[in-house]
């Protein structure tokens, strides 16, 4: 029998405020985080976070999510997502996260 899975996943604000702002949500993430990754080990469940990778929130939340070793599968909305991104730094931030989880 396969082991259960505690599936997790976020959507937020892609202009999360100031310096203090990210690192309010920034530190809220990583709690819940925690305590989800907790829970899960202690019913003996695997843990898993969805993601867009949109800017922000999504991308935060993913990298939290990746320095507490908690899997990612990213869930790409529709085709051409990459033009979303207007600038060229947000779409290189979203290519270089991507990269993460392409196989090849």
């Amino acid at each position: 029998m396969s082991q259960a899975t505690l599936r997790i996943g976020v959507s937020g604000h892609q202009q999360i405020g100031d310096e203090a702002t990210i690192e309010f949500v920034s530190q809220q993430l990583r709690e819940l985080l925690a305590t989800f990754q907790c829970q899960a080990q202690e019913r003996g469940q695997n843990i898993l976070a969805y993601s867009a990778l949109a800017l922000s929130t999504d991308q935060l939340f993913v990298n939290i999510a990746l320095e507490m070793g908690i899997s990612v599968e990213v869930v790409i909305p529709c085709s051409h997502y990459a033009e979303i991104f207007s600038t060229t730094e947000a779409r290189d931030e979203y290519h270089c996260l991507l990269k993460r989880f392409i196989c090849l």
